[in-house]
This record gives structure tokens, sequence and C-alpha cells, in this order.
């Protein structure tokens, strides 16, 4: 239970109520020391024993185990601490990691601070030597804390204070802390440990540290040993702890104590260890029971493997402790075979050879049949336990250091000691045949053990000799040699398993070993074993193959892969070979053995031909004779024909008959030539044949039609077999047969070609044999044959495109324009030059049947430029120009050699029409190789102006993107002057087309029933690039002149003239459109606008009367409104002067002002009953919406010309009104039916009319609304109108954010709707008008609406549309807009209730419980919630930026509590850091300034980055946006970003981002925190800008109390600096005490320097008052909910804040935090 009330936790140490009793009560004289929980006053006393060894504390003296002390023990010296060193270390005995971790870095400050004026005495009695000595009581418990980050911690704190203090400090208190300070070398984190063996190095060099070592070496041994051997429970406190806390505690301390143990014995001196270092580790060692099953029997794999490299040192170091073990851990030691964790294998191993070179003594008392064998055995079945190689290096070092008695002990009489090699064998053969990865290593193991227990057999099995069961030595070592070979190898690897490959390569690595070890010996003794080891081998495949077994074929891959193949051909495979030919001659399964026989032959045959002399019976003479039945047998298989093949490649004696039998074949049938084109399959097995004229003869008459076709694979075979052993020299065909086996398979290649199939392709054979010689020919392929081969590939190639082409008509999986045939490095060794021929050839000539011609070109051009861009620039440049050379089938237009278009009747044309234009263009657009195509295009000036000529004549498959993707290259990618053959070419270009521009043709196509909008488009492309001041004489002579001219026609128009007129308004809007990119001024002459606006008839009458759909569909007043439009265009524009333009524009607005659109759209309302059938196309609500678009076009011209916006005598702004209600609610409705997917087409098409009519009401409106904000008095709408205007406005938002979010069925129409700026950028003007309640009424109509109450309302609605959209899209930015306008989406409580503030500690338990909490408690939104507390992998770095920019601007509009509430949850995450890491790759820094898109200067506010309304594209946008988010988290979260900016390791990236904020934000920073500043009560607060800092003077009576806050230059990113210079009489615990409190709350809080300040004088004022500090946070006033602390201890009497203590509770505690009693 508890300690009395008012008694201290240590004896000594007297409890006080407060710091200023314990001052009076210590100023008396009293030898106690007084300790207040708010901090600690005067000095506290640590005692240290004067035995130093018996002083080293370590985890297993726990505050639980240890006694206390008596009271009339003497101390040697005290420590006096100053009270805020005890305050640190107090907090270092919490349970809590945070709170040691925290203390840890208050430690750490207070170690690297300038020392004062009193800490600067050094030696022993200093205050340096105080710290020192206390914390070397503290720092061996933390360096075994189970928490990283607290010995992460521990050590940099431990680093610093030994940096710090001097020799004789060191000295003294080294003992104490020297193991663990050791040990924690090896401490299991990689950083942790880094740590520690820098400051050791660092403080102690290797000199030093070796003589350190050495001197205290028996009592470093001590303290491990303790540890290593001390039980679990003396590592922590069952009661407060968990078991695996206390478990990983002890395993940490034992896997380290061992390792350092380890180091020690390794390092120790050269005279070995003494008496008192031998007697400590005999002493662990003599526990044997307890060192086993603690440490060898650790359930931890690291504690295991410590302790084995520990036994391994000690047994190398000190053997006589190792074998004076208990019998116990020697069994423990001699089994460690039984370990079965993979990590510990290879410690096991090198202890076991340690233990038995340097501790045999420990096989002693130990039985090794049951101890050692059986886990050995067990070890090597599991394959090592699939250690690999390195295990199976050790196995034989192993076995040749295992003492006698390990042999002896292991069996009773002579065959059994056999019994147990064979054993070990073929434990060892069945591991390494589970594991494929290990074959290798496993088989040169068993070979390297094989032969070691032969040479040893002697000594291994020498009973055997005893019992007279072998005659000598040579007999044992022989017989044990059979034994292994024919009871383990061939069982296990030649009968047992499947045969696989893996088993195969085991087999192979064991026997080749074997052979090959016993080959380097060069012995007598080797040479028998040799024979001996073959004889087994040759006996066991004889006996198979005579047996017809069904492993013949696993047995001959097996000899194959045998080394050293002269050693076996002999004795192995010659045998064999004879039994294989006997076989084929009775006809014994003849095909089988004859392909056997030709494998062995592929193999052997070198050494095969050199057996026995050479006689008549030898082998070779007999398989010379075999082979010689080939041109007498017609049936003669494939595998016969490459057994001849590969024996005529060794034997000198059937080369001698090589030609005779070519005769015969080539003379005999086709049964004969078959077995010839056999044969030449198979040439290159047979290497060094000399020309012969037989065989030129027969490749001749194999390269024949007839042959080719009755045999084609066997011709395709033979073709590839000859084509690979061409050479240059030294080819045993002549160039001139190999030319005629291109020739043919380039007929076969064209005979697909003429047949034109539907699918073409080359068939895999042919294909297969063309892409093997390309892979080749560029290294020895002969270059006689380079012209035939490229001949052939190029042929190849076209048919594989026209393949690809019909591939990709029929859409198939695989197919298409990507797939080249062959790879493209692969060509460059041919004929460039000749393949562009080629490819110019077949597509003059070649066209696909039943399909467009001009499709097919395009599709070749595209497809050949790959093929061309493998090539080397010179060669691709000759090709180039061989390309664009005039063809017979292109009809060229413009004269090639002076570039002048030739006339109509121009000779150059061919009177056959072709497509090869269509190729040409499609082939320059296509290649990658941009400079050599405009250098080809200035050599050929002509070029361009005949494709441009081509295509403006309807030329076929010349289309214009392709054409002006052409001009675009060259004048991007040349380099043109003034007297350059390009700028010549643009001139002539120039002047053809101002020649066509001032034609009559070119006019009169605007009248004519074949207009072409492709051609004219094309024009405005090159005006706009090559010639852009005609721009206005096309708009003006073309368009208003043929707009006039149209609509003065009199009498009824035509539809082609409608027609014509439609397409001159689109011509118009485009040449607008350019106009305003070229930015130029030119003056437009009215002229032309006038007439259209005199010959317009007027539709004012329309609505006198009632509306008709007749007369509305009329196509006088449709063209009459298209002209309007036009004019209407050219006024929005502002290309017509002041004075013309209000002419203009009264006189169209005299014409088609209607009063009233209602009726109109009423009429033509698809929903309507009585609506006619006309009405269901869309010309009628395309002309409605095109008449209001030319009145609120030409109004808002009109009244912008008016500074007071007065309406001409023929308007009535009532009507205007009325129709801008009216057309805005249609739009409105249209918005809000396409949402809920009610638009059919007739909806869709007025939908679009809608939308582009619109834009001009919306400017109006936003023109209106501007004018009447600026002056007050103006009545041009009024309150009643304008709601009506801007809540259909904000309907059109919410169905916008509705239709992309896809709630409707028309999310296409947002597609082409979003990118529409100039739309909503009107529609922005307006809203921005909208006022706050107008905004609410349209958020409650929006959530009472059925589409937005499927999608849980109206904002989730507008966050998901904001989220998603693309950051230059116009919807966002009104979306954006709205969004950012009020604190919708976080409607927070004015003040936070202490429950929803612990609700916090909850939230950062659980998983995800940070987004559900911001669901629950804030309001917020999901989708919002999701991307700023948990963004997902697929969350873009520019979606992120906007939520927090959003987020940040609804968290500006919030009061301080609420601010701090929310602050206060992110915190409990990592939000914030997770955020500044991103978007500090982004910030403009110096680092990257020259990438940046975006200046420092030039950042944007949080609400241009919520709207984006200067569209930036997404690389400006995140640039910006990212400076803009980091600025309002530096004014929101100083204190988050700051503690994100001291967690960061890269320097660099620490001088870019302090140098960025101390120019960029610290200065703007600084003066809105001075800004803010006040005085209150008895506290004056006084601003020094100058020298940023801030003075407060604390006035009580005539004493003063002054505090100085001094601002960083990279505020807030480095801390603030707080000092007292006046202290009041205040005692020196107390100033501590509060300057931790502030300088906590400005590192933790996200609170003001005003805020500091403030909660500084609530403490000074509680002070005062008599209430104690919360003993947790050091403070009266807990920051972050500012309360009192209330929750008082029955026990101990202290009272902590309700926030405190929750936090302290829901991490499952239930006891004080300072006397540790139940609560």
């Amino acid at each position: 239970m508890g300690r009395e009330k008012g008694k201290g936790a240590r004896r000594g140490v007297q409890g006080a109520s407060a710091a200023g009793a314990a001052h009076r009560v210590a100023s008396s004289g009293s030898g106690k020391t007084f300790v207040g929980f708010g901090g600690f006053s005067g000095s506290v006393a640590i005692g240290q024993a004067a035995d130093a060894s018996s002083a080293a504390i370590s985890p297993a003296d726990s505050p639980s185990q240890r006694r206390p002390r008596k009271e009339k023990e003497t101390y040697a010296q005290d420590y006096r601490l100053s009270g805020e060193v005890a305050a640190i270390l107090k907090g270092l005995k919490k349970r809590e990691p945070v709170t040691k971790v925290k203390a840890l870095q208050a430690f750490r400050v207070y170690v690297n601070a300038d020392p004062s004026q009193e800490d600067a005495t050094e030696g022993p009695g200093s205050a340096k030597d105080a710290v020192l000595g206390a914390w070397s009581y503290y720092y061996p418990r933390l360096a075994v804390d189970n928490n990283r980050q607290v010995r992460l911690e521990a050590a940099g704190a431990h680093w610093d204070l030994l940096r710090r203090s001097d020799k004789g400090s060191l000295q003294q208190h080294l003992p104490r802390f020297f193991p663990q300070w050791l040990r924690s070398r090896h401490d299991e984190n990689r950083e942790v440990a880094r740590i520690c063996a820098e400051s050791v190095s660092a403080v102690l060099p290797d000199a030093v540290l070796s003589k350190a070592t050495a001197h205290y070496l028996a009592q470093i041994l001590q303290r491990l040993c303790k540890d290593v051997c001390a039980k679990e429970a003396s590592f922590g406190d069952s009661a407060v702890e968990s078991s695996e806390e206390i478990r990983g505690r002890r395993d940490r301390a034992v896997t380290t104590s061992l390792r350092c143990m380890a180091d020690c014995l390794e390092g120790g001196s050269p005279s070995g260890l003494g008496a008192a270092e031998v007697e400590c580790l005999a002493g662990m060692m003599g526990e044997g029971e307890e060192f086993g099953r603690r440490v060898l029997g650790s359930a931890n794999p690291s504690v295991r493997q410590a302790a084995y490299h520990f036994l391994g040192r000690a047994a190398l170091s000190c053997p006589e402790v190792l074998v004076g073990c208990p019998a116990r851990l020697a069994r423990q030691v001699v089994g460690c075979f039984a370990e079965r964790d993979r990590g510990c294998c290879r410690p096991v191993l090198e202890m076991a050879i340690a233990v038995n070179k340097g501790a045999a003594g420990v096989w002693g008392g130990v039985d090794p049949a049951k101890a050692f064998w059986p886990p050995f055995h067990d070890f090597l079945r599991s394959g090592c336990r699939g250690d690999g190689l390195g295990a199976y290096n050790a196995i034989l070092p192993l076995l040749s250091t295992l003492p006698p008695q390990a042999w002896e002990g292991a069996a009773g009489g002579g065959g059994e000691s056999l019994e147990i090699l064979l054993r070990t064998l073929r434990c060892l053969l069945e591991g390494a045949a589970g594991n494929a990865q290990i074959a290798q290593a496993g088989g040169a193991c068993f070979a390297e053990c094989l032969l070691y227990f032969v040479f040893k057999a002697q000594d291994l099995a020498g009973a055997c000799l005893g019992e007279g069961r072998y005659g000598s030595v040579a007999e044992l070592e022989g017989s044990l040699l059979e034994q292994a070979l024919a009871q383990v190898f061939i069982p296990l690897v030649l009968e047992g398993g499947d045969g696989s490959p893996g088993l195969a390569r085991l087999g192979q690595a064991a026997f080749a070993g074997v052979l090959g070890t016993l080959e380097q010996g060069a012995s007598e003794r080797s040479a028998r074993l040799q024979y001996l080891a073959c004889g087994v081998l040759r006996d066991y495949v004889l006996g198979q193959f005579s047996a017809g077994s069904a492993r013949e074929a696993f047995l001959v891959n097996f000899l194959c892969g045998l080394e050293p193949r002269g050693r076996i051909s002999g004795p192995v495979v010659a045998p064999l070979a004879a039994s294989l030919i006997g076989e084929a001659r009775r006809g014994d399964e003849e095909d089988a053995a004859v392909k056997y026989l030709a494998t062995l032959v592929d193999t052997f045959g070198e050494h095969l031909v050199a057996l026995d002399g050479g006689g008549e019976g030898s082998l070779p003479s007999v398989l010379t004779g075999f082979c010689l039945g080939v041109s007498t047998d017609d049936a003669a298989s494939p595998s016969f024909c490459r057994l001849f093949m590969s024996w005529l490649g060794h034997s000198e004696d059937l080369r001698g008959r090589w030609p005779s039998i070519l005769a015969e074949v080539n003379e005999g049938g086709g049964s004969l030539k078959n077995i010839g084109a056999r044969l030449l399959g198979h040439i290159g097995l047979a290497e060094g044949l000399r020309p012969c004229q037989e065989l030129d003869d027969l490749l001749v008459s194999l390269a024949a039609e007839d042959f080719v076709k009755s045999s084609r694979e066997l011709a395709l075979g033979a073709f590839e077999a000859v084509l690979l052993s061409t050479r240059e020299s030294g080819s045993p065909v002549s160039h001139e047969a190999v030319a005629r086996i291109l020739q043919r398979m380039k007929f076969m290649v064209v005979e697909r070609l003429i047949g034109c199939p539907r699918e073409m392709s080359l068939g895999d054979d042919l294909h297969g044999v063309i892409r093997t010689t390309m892979q080749r020919a560029g290294s020895e392929f002969p270059k006689r044959l380079i012209a035939a081969l490229t001949d052939l590939v190029s042929s190849a190639i076209c048919l594989l495109s026209v393949g690809a082409y019909f591939a990709s008509e029929n859409e198939e999986v695989g197919a298409g324009a990507s797939d080249l045939g062959f790879d493209p490095s692969t060509l460059s060794s041919l004929d460039g030059i000749q393949m562009a021929s080629a490819f110019r050839e077949f597509a003059s000539e070649w066209s696909p049947r039943g399909r467009p011609a001009e499709g097919f070109q395009r599709f070749f051009g595209g497809h050949i430029c790959k093929i061309i861009d493998a090539f080397e620039d010179s060669t691709i440049a000759d090709q180039v120009s061989v390309l664009i050379k005039p063809a017979a089938t292109w009809p060229v237009w413009v004269d090639p050699k002076t570039g002048n278009v030739a006339s109509a009747g121009g000779a150059v044309r061919s009177s056959k029409p072709g497509y090869y234009g269509a190729f040409l263009l499609s082939f320059m657009t296509c290649a990658q190789n941009y400079d050599l195509i405009c250098r080809a295009s200035q050599e050929n000036a002509w070029l361009p102006l005949e494709l441009m000529s081509a295509c403006i004549a309807g030329f076929a498959g010349v289309t214009e993107a392709e054409v002006f993707k052409y001009i675009c290259i060259l004048e991007e990618n040349t380099q043109r002057e003034e007297d350059s053959t390009l700028e010549g070419l643009f001139e002539r270009l120039r002047q053809n087309l101002l020649a066509d521009l001032d034609g009559q043709d070119f006019f009169e196509i605007s009248f004519g029933d074949t207009v072409s909008f492709r051609n004219m488009s094309l024009l405005l492309h090159f005006m706009s690039d090559l010639c852009p001041l005609k721009l206005f004489d096309l708009l003006n002579w073309h368009v208003i002149e043929g707009a006039a001219a149209l609509v003065s026609e009199v009498g009824d128009l035509g539809e082609a003239c409608l027609l014509n007129l439609t397409v001159l308004h689109r011509i118009g809007l485009e040449i607008l459109e350019r106009i305003r990119e070229c930015g130029s001024d030119a003056p437009l002459s009215g002229s032309g606008l006038r007439k259209i606006a005199d010959s317009i008839a007027p539709s004012t009458h329309l609505s006198r009367k009632g509306v008709t759909s007749d007369a509305l569909l009329h196509r006088k007043i449709q063209a009459s409104v298209l002209a309007a439009q036009i004019v209407g265009d050219v006024l929005g524009f502002g290309l017509l002067g002041g004075i013309d333009a209000k002419e203009v524009g009264e006189s169209i607005l005299s014409k088609h002002f209607s009063p009233l659109l209602e009726p109109m759209l009423a009429a033509l309302s698809p929903l309507g009953e009585d609506a006619p059938d006309q009405c269901a196309s869309s010309t009628g609500p395309a002309l409605v919406h095109r008449l209001a678009k030319v009145q609120t076009q030409v109004l808002r011209v009109v009244l912008e010309l008016s500074p007071t916006l007065e309406a001409p005598s023929v308007v009535s702004m009532s009507v205007v009104h009325r129709n801008l209600r009216v057309t805005l609610t249609r739009l409105a409705a249209l918005f809000e039916d396409a949402a809920e997917g009610c638009l059919g087409d007739t909806g869709l098409a007025e939908f679009q009319s809608a939308t582009d009519a619109s834009e001009s009401a919306l400017s109006l409106v936003g023109l209106l609304l501007a004018h009447q904000s600026r002056h007050p008095m103006s009545r041009h709408v009024s309150a009643e109108e304008k709601e009506v205007l801007l809540g259909s406005c904000l309907r059109v938002v919410f169905s916008a954010a509705a239709i992309h979010v896809g709630i409707g069925s028309s999310s296409s129409i947002l597609q082409r709707l979003s990118y529409n700026r100039g739309f909503f950028q009107s529609l922005l003007d307006v809203i921005k008008h909208a006022p706050r309640t107008c905004l609410l009424e349209a958020l409650e109509e929006a959530n009472a609406w059925e589409p937005l109450q499927q999608s849980k309302g109206a904002v989730p609605t507008l966050l998901g549309a904001f989220l998603s959209l693309p950051a230059v899209s116009g919807a966002r930015t009104c979306v954006g807009h709205v969004l950012s306008t009020r604190s919708v989406c976080l409607p927070l409580l004015a003040s936070p209730r202490e429950e929803d503030l612990n609700g916090l500690y909850e939230a950062e338990e659980a998983d995800g419980g940070a987004v559900s909490y911001a669901l629950a408690k804030l309001g917020m939104s999901e989708i919002l919630a999701e991307n700023i507390f948990r963004p997902g992998g697929g969350t873009t770095l520019e979606a992120r930026i906007r939520s927090w920019a959003l987020f940040s601007s609804y968290l500006r509009t919030l009061g301080r509590g609420p601010l701090n509430y929310v602050c206060a949850l992110l915190r409990q995450t990592d939000a914030v850091s997770g955020l500044l890491s991103v978007l500090v790759a982004h910030l403009p820094t110096p680092g990257r300034r020259a990438k940046a898109t975006a200046s420092p200067e030039d950042v944007v506010s949080l609400r241009d980055v919520v709207t984006n309304s200067r569209y930036l594209g997404e690389e400006d946008y995140v640039t910006r946006g990212a400076a803009a988010v980091y600025r309002s988290l530096l004014h929101l979260m100083p204190a988050s970003v700051g503690s994100w900016f001291t967690e960061i390791k890269n320097r660099q990236m620490i001088s870019d981002i302090e140098k960025y904020t101390s120019v960029n934000e610290t200065p703007r920073l600084i003066g809105l925190e001075l800004e803010t500043i006040s005085s209150r009560g008895d506290l004056e607060v006084v601003a020094l800008h100058n020298k940023s800092q801030v003075v407060t003077r604390y006035r009580k009576d005539d004493s003063t109390l002054e505090l100085v806050i001094k601002l960083p230059g990279s505020f807030p990113l480095r801390p603030v600096e707080v000092e007292f210079t006046s202290t009041f009489g205040f005692g020196e615990a107390v100033l501590r005490k509060w300057l931790l409190s502030m300088r906590s709350f400005l590192r933790n809080q996200d609170g003001t320097i005003d805020d500091a300040i403030y909660m500084w004088y609530q403490n000074v004022e509680k002070q005062f008052e008599g209430v104690e500090e919360c003993p947790i946070c050091y403070s009266i006033i807990q920051p972050s909910d500012h309360t009192l602390p209330k929750l008082k201890c029955r026990t101990c009497g202290n009272k902590f804040h309700s926030s405190c203590m929750f936090k302290w509770f829901s991490q499952g505690k239930a006891t004080c935090p300072m006397c540790r009693s139940l609560w």
C-alpha cells in the first residue's frame, strides 16, 4: 500500500505541501531535504556507495526487489542536485515511455546548455560530478528499456553527458555504468548500437578502451554474469508490468551481456584471463541447469544466437571453464544441432567447431550416440535448416574436428562404425535433395565428406581391421567407397526422386567432386579409387539399359553433365555406346537407342574418337560403320541424321566419305532428299567441314519451289541451319547457294502478299528463321549477302505490317502497330537505303482489298518509322531522302524543282491515283528524329507546300491534323535564319495562303453546297502561326462579308445557306479566339457589321401575339439570329470602337430585343403536352437560347459604354431583369434535370444551347451586381430580383457538383462543361455577390433536394466534387468559392467541453480513431476528414493541398478556444507532420529555386488556392498551393510545425527550410505576434519590434518580476528563449518551473506568445493564492483546457488536472502517479 501521508518516498527526504514551505523548513537547519511535487526546492541527495563495484545498478536491482537501506549505512559522498535536474530525473522513473522520452530530451537540453557561473567548476563534488553520479544510477535501467525511443534518447544523453564530463569524474563513475555502456553496442536497434559504439570510440580510444576493459574485466564479467543468471522476475515489477514487458527487458539484457562478454574474451590480454575472471565465468557456467534452461533453452532466438556466439569464444579463450561445466550443460552444447531456428544455424556450427578445437573435453561425460549424432543427422536431413552454402562449407571442418570419443562412442563395433559414416552421408544427400537451390553446395559437401571418410577410414573404422573383415587398409577404403556409392549415392540420386533437374545437379556435383578430387591426387591410390567409382557407376548404368529401365533418359542426361568427361569416357560412356549400337542394329528400341547415342556423341565425341587406337573392332570404327547406313536407309530418322552429323564433326574417316554420301542423296528420290534436308538441318554439329560442290548442289535442289511446297518444315529447318553456319570465311556452303536460299524465302513472303489474305502472317516457322538469322547478321554474316538479307527482311516487315493493320482493325489482343516482328537493334547491320527503297516501292504499289487505301498508308507510315529509327543518323537522312522522292503513284501538285504550286493542268500529276502522300505524312509526323526530318524538309522545300496543297484539295489520307503537326515540327525543331531554305519555304507558304485568301474561290465556298470547314480550319491554323496580322482581313472579308451577303438574300433561304452561315459562325469564333491569343489589337471596320444589322429580320414580333413553333423555326428568323450572334461575338471581344459598337448594338437590340422569352421557352419545352412534333428537334430551343444570348451579349456591350449603365431607349430594364430571371431559371432547371438523369436527346441539346447562351447572361448579371456594389444608391437590380438570380446560380453550382460526383446519369455533360472557363468564370462573378443569408437558404433548399439527400446532403456533395475535379476545372472554382464562403463543414461548439477534450486521448488509441472522432465531434464531412487525417495511397498531392487549404480557411474563422481544440486533435495524429514532409519538396526553397515555377514572393492566398481562380496548372498549383498551406500552418499551428522541424535529419533540408522561412514567413509572423500582445491587470507587456523581443513586468506592491521572451530569426521553427531578468524574491525552483511550463506551452501547444504570457500570469496569480502545481504537467493552469488541479489523491494529497489524470488512466494505470497507491 502507500506510504504514510506526509512521508517522502525515500529516506532522508520529507514531503512538503508547497515549495515555499519546503524553503522555510530547509532554511531552519534540518538535515532533511523537502520535495514539492511541482518542482524541487533546494537540492536532492542521491547516495553513492563507497564500493564502486557493489554500487553498480542493473535492471536486476529493480525497486520491487531491493531491500530498504539501513539507517546506519554510511555514504562516502552525497550528490547535491539542483531542483531543475532533480525534476527532470524524476521523470525517468516513470513507467510511460512518452514521459521518459520527454524527460530525456529535457535532460539533453540541460546538459548541452551553456554552463552558468555556478556550474563552471569541475572535479569531484562539483555540479557536473553530481549529475554524472546520479545519471550512472539511471542509465543502466534506461539502456534496456523496452521502448526503442527511450533507449535511443538514453544513448544520446549518455554521449552528451560524457563529452562534457572531466576525466576525474569519468574515472570515478565509470565502473557503475561501464558494463552497460559496453553491452549497449550490441543493442538490437542499429541506431542505438551505432550511437553507443561511436560514443565508446570517441570517449575511450582503442588503446584506452583496451586498458580500461582489462582493468575492469573482472567487474564487467561479474556484472554481466549476474544479469545473465538473474531470474526473470528480477527485471521488473509484475504488479505494474506485464510478463511480456519483463521478459523483453530480460532477453535484451541477456543478449547484449553475452555478446559483450564474447567481445571481452576475444579482445582480452595475451596472457589470458585472470583467476577472478575465470572464477566469475565458472560460477555462471556452474549453474548449468539455470544457464541451459534460461539461455540455451530460451524461446527468443536472439538469446540463443548470442549464447552460441559466447560459448564459441569461451571455448577458444578459456576452455577450462567450458570443460568444467555440469553434465547437463555439456549435453546441451554437444547436442546444439537440435536447434530449429534457421538464423541460429551458422552460430551453432561456429560454436561446435570452436568447442571441438578448444574444449574437446566437453565430450568426456556425454554419450555421442544419444546427444550428438541423432540431432546432427536430423540437421543434415533438413538441408542444414536451409542455410545454404555457408552451412555446407562448415560440415567438413566440423567432422574433421570431432574428437575420437565422438566416433568411438557412436557405435560399438567396426561394422557399426562404418554404418555411422554411411548414415551421415545418406542424411547429407537427403537434405540436399529436398532443395534445388542448395544442390550444388550439397553435392560438393557430399564429395568432400565421402573422401574424408575414405582417406580416414583407418582412424574412423579401424575396428573393422581388427575384426578381420578386411585384409588391408586399401581394401577397407575401397569397400567404404563402393558401399557409399552403391548404398547411398545410387539409391538416393539415380533411383530415388522424380529425376528432376535439381536432383541431377546434386548427383553430378557429388560424383564430379569425387572424381575431380581424386584426379588432383595423381597417385596410385587415387587412380585405384577413381577406377572403383567409375566401375560402380558403369555397372549400374549398363544394368539399367539392359533391363529396359524407364530412367534411361535421366541416366544419359546425368552422364552428359558429369565432369571431367575425359575420365568417364572410357570406363563408362564407351561400354554404354557399344551397347546402344548393338540394340539399334538388332532393332530393339532403335529410335530411342539412336537418340541416346546421338546425345552421347554430342557430349563425348572428341573423347570417344581417340579410344583404342582406331582398330577395326574399336568403338570409333564400329560407330563409323553404323553411320554409313544413312544413304541406304530411306527412312532414316531425325535422331539418326543428328547422330550422323554429330559424328561427322569428329571422325575423319566419315568426312572422307561425306561427298559421296551427298551425291547419293541428291541423285535419289524425294525420300532421300528428305534425308538430305534432315542432315543439313544439323550441319551446325559438324564443325570444320570443308566446302564441296555436292553440298551446294544438294542445297540448290532443296531450295527448288516444288520441294519447298512439299516439305516446307524440312526445307526451312535446313535453311536455318545453313544460314547460321554461314560465315565470311570457312563456311561449308558457298555464298551463291546461300543467296539462293534467301531468294527462295523472299518468294515465300511475296506469295503471301500477292495472295492478299485477310490475315497476313509470315508463319512461326519462316518468321523464326528470319529472326534467328537477323540476330547474327551483324557479327559474322558475309557482307556480300547483306543485300539479299535486306531484301528478305524488308518484304517480311511489309507483310507483318499488313497483318498488324488487319489485326488492329479487328481489335485483336496482342496484335497491332507496336509489334515490329523484329528487334530494331538487329536491323542496323542491314542496308538502310535498300530497305527504304523497298518500303517506298511497297507503299506505292500495294493496297489492301476491301479496305480504304489511305487508312493502310497512314498505318504503314507510322509502323515503319520505328524501323527507320533503328539506323544511324547518317543512314536515316539518306533513307528519308529516298522516301520523299516523288513516286509514280503520287500525284504531285508542287513542282519539286521550283517549289511553285502547279496549275490545274499540271503535268507532274499521275494518271493513276495513289495514296503515297498519306504514307509519307504519317511517317514524317511519327518519326522520333525530328532534326533529320527538318533537315530533309529544308533540302526538299517543296514537300511542305505539296502536303498542304494536297490537304486543301481534299486528297485522301492527307488530314488537316497531321499536316499541321508536320508544320509545327518544322517550326519548333529548326534553327531558322533569314537566308535559310526553310525561311524561304514559309515565305512561299504565306504567299500561297494570301493568294487563296484574296481569291474569289475562297470567298465563294460560303455559298456552295460542298463547304469544307476542315479546309477553312486548316487555313486558320496556318494563318495564326505564319501571318497572324491577316486574321482581321480573314474575319472581315470572309466571315462578316459572307454573313451579310447570306442574310441579305431575298426570298426563302435554302438549307445549304443556313448550314454555311452556321459554319461561318464557328469559323468566326475560332478566328476571334486566335486573335485573342495573338494579342493583336488592330481596328476592325464596322461597315460589315452594320450591313448585317440592317439586313437581319426582326424577331421582336414573336412575343406580341403569342409564340408559334412555325414562326420560330422559320429559316429567315434562324438566319437572322445566327447573323446577329456573329455581330454579338465581335462586339463581345471588343474589336469595334466605342461609337460604332454602340450604334451597331442598338441596331441589333431594336430588332432582337424580345420583350418576353418565357412564352418562347414554354412553347418549346419538351415537357409540354401540346408541343408540336417539330419541337422535338433541337432547332427551336437552340434558336431561343441563341436569341437570349444575342440580347444579353449586345446589351452588356452597350451598357458598358455608359458610365451609369443606362440602357438605350428600345430596352426596358424590367424586361431585361425578367428575361435574365427566365434564362437563369431555365438553366438551373436543366442542370437539375441533368443531375436527376431526366434529360433526353432533346433536353441534352437544349442543355448545351442554354449553357452557351447563359454565359453572356451571367456576365450581364455580374456587371449589374458589381455596379450596384460600387454604387449602393443604384437600383438596377432590386433585392427580390437579386435573390432570385443568385438562387438560380447557386442551384446551378449544386447541380453541377451533383452531376460530377455521379448522382445522375449525365456525367458526360459536366465533362464537356467542366473546362468551359468562360461559363464558370461568369458564374463565379455572380455568386461572389451572394450574401450569407442567400447562401444559407440555398444550403437548406439543396439539403431538401432528393438527389442530394441520397448523397448525405449538400456539403458532402460539394466536397466530393471539390476534391475530385481537376485543378483547372471551372466548376471546381465555383464549388470552392461556395465552400470557402462560410465554415459549412466544421460546425464546432463555441467552447469545447471537458469530455470532448478527453476524447482526444481515446481517439489516439483506436485505429483510425482520429477520423471517426473528427466525424463525431467536429461534424466534418467524411471525405474531408479522410483527406486531412488519413490520406490513402491514391490521394494525390494536389488533392491534399486543396483539402488543407479549405480546412485551414475554416480554422482561421474560429475563435481561440475551438481553434486550440482542433489543434489538440491534430497533434494526436501525424496529419500535420505527414503533410509537411510532402509539402517541403515543393516549396520554392533556395535548394530548388531554379526549378520552381513560383517565387516566394508570389504566394497566393488560401482563398485563391481553394478556388484556383487563376486557373493554375497542376504543377504550378502544387508549388504555389504548398507555399500558401505552409504559411497557414505556421500561423495556425506553429508548435506542430516546430515539432516536425526538429525531427528532420537531412541537414540540407533543414538549412533550406530555415532560410526560406526566415526570409519569407518569420518577419510577418513576428509582426503579428507582437501586434496581438496586450497588458492586463498587474501585468505590463512591452513589444520591442526592432529586437523581436517581448518584455513582461509583473508588479506587486513595490517589487517587479520581469520576464523577457526572445523570438529567434527562424520563428517558429526554432524555440523561443525565455529568461527572468528580475526574480521578485521567488526561489530558483519556482522560477525554473515556470520557465519549463512556458517553454513546454510554446513548444507543444499551438498558442500565441500572448497566450503563453497570460498562462504565466495566471500561474503567478495562483501562486500567491497558494494553489499547488499539477505534478504531471508542472503547471497550475492546464495548457489545453485552462483548468486548475482538482483531483486529489487520498494517500499523498497531491492534486492533478482532470485531463492529465484522464490521459494517465487511459494508459491502463490505476495508481497515483506520485505515491503509486491505488486511486
